[in-house]
């Protein structure tokens, strides 16, 4: 692995326009004006963890990391990122960086680092990118440096999670103010007419009364089946025409006599 080479009684601390306008324009589109070996180049920033890259290479200045790595659009759009061991979680929005003559040259956006059970962790990353629209040639590099919070700040940061995720929680657990009333100004009556319409639109339980009486209804024919008409023969058939006839036939014992 090759080493950072540094000199006597000079610190590497550059601001976010030595950055962008020498550091990461030059390995673009430059790489043998930088200096060999001062900021190492990775395949994939998200393929360590920040514990792991701390050993693997030493520091540039006191806490501070400095790499190279590809720009892969597609991944830097997103504010959230799976890394080793983690996640990257930043901020969507990305601060312009701008030159003496108040030319956009880049952007950086910072990011802390939560292992896999959300738990955050002291590390953070500022990550640079070039404007590419300043540049004729696609810009294929980026440039992130990787510190540790102070104590101090993990602290603040966390107690500051924990509000906003309570007061996430309290907000969900409030009732509905759509109507333009707070939640002080309710009066009884308003609770008593709103209670007197979700009682309305609640559907009744089958215990009660009303819905007895739908049971009732609906099973009645089946459980007392009415009883089966008696089959009546047809009028004027044959017969009746028959009947007809032999009642109308005069008896033996009128001809007799």
């Amino acid at each position: 692995m090759d080493t950072m080479t540094s000199v006597p009684g000079v610190i590497f601390s550059p601001n976010d326009q030595e950055l962008l306008q020498f550091y990461l324009t030059n390995k673009n589109f430059n790489p043998h004006l930088l200096p060999p070996n001062h900021i190492q180049q990775l395949h994939s920033i998200n393929d360590f963890h920040p514990d792991e890259l701390t050993v693997l290479y030493p520091p540039i200045n006191e806490n501070e990391w400095y790499f190279y790595y590809p720009n892969n659009n597609n991944n830097n759009k997103r504010s959230n990122r799976k890394a080793k061991g983690g996640t990257w979680h930043g901020n969507a929005t990305k601060k312009k960086i701008f030159d003496e003559q108040n030319n956009e040259i880049g952007v950086k956006r910072t990011l802390d680092f939560k292992e896999l059970n959300k738990t955050l962790t002291y590390w953070k990353m500022t990550e640079y990118q070039l404007t590419q629209s300043n540049h004729p040639q696609q810009c294929n590099w980026m440039l992130c440096k990787i510190y540790k919070m102070k104590t101090k700040e993990l602290k603040n940061k966390i107690e500051n999670e924990y509000k906003e995720q309570n007061a996430k929680r309290q907000k969900l657990m409030e009732p509905n103010n759509e109507q333009g009333y707070q939640k002080e100004d309710v009066t009884e009556e308003v609770v008593r007419t709103e209670n007197e319409v979700v009682a309305e639109e609640q559907e009744p339980t089958l215990d009660e009364p009303i819905c007895q009486n739908r049971i009732a209804a609906a099973t009645q024919d089946i459980d007392e089946p009415k009883p089966k008409p008696k089959k009546q023969p047809p009028k004027n058939s044959r017969y009746d025409v028959v009947l007809k006839g032999f009642y109308d036939r005069p008896s033996i014992r009128s001809k007799t006599t």
